[in-house]
C-alpha cells in the first residue's frame, strides 16, 4: 500500500515548476521517516512569482 501522492511543485505564473533552492526534508514526527524532499524556491523564482503577481494584479 503506498501513502498520499504529495505535490511539492511551486506555481508561479501559471506554471508548475521545481524550486531550485535548497531543499528541505519533511520528517514523520513520529517515526523520524523522511516523507519528502521539497526543494525551496530560489531567489530567482521568487523575484519572478512577484513579478508576475503585479502583472495579475496591477495597483
Amino acid at each position: 500500500m503506498t501513502g498520499p501522492t504529495l505535490h511539492t511543485a511551486l506555481l508561479i505564473d501559471g506554471q508548475l515548476v521545481t524550486g531550485e533552492g535548497m531543499a528541505e526534508a519533511i520528517i514523520n514526527p513520529a517515526t523520524g521517516e523522511t516523507l519528502v524532499s521539497i526543494a525551496d524556491a530560489s531567489q530567482d523564482q521568487v523575484e519572478q512569482a512577484i513579478a508576475a503577481a503585479h502583472r495579475a494584479f496591477p495597483a
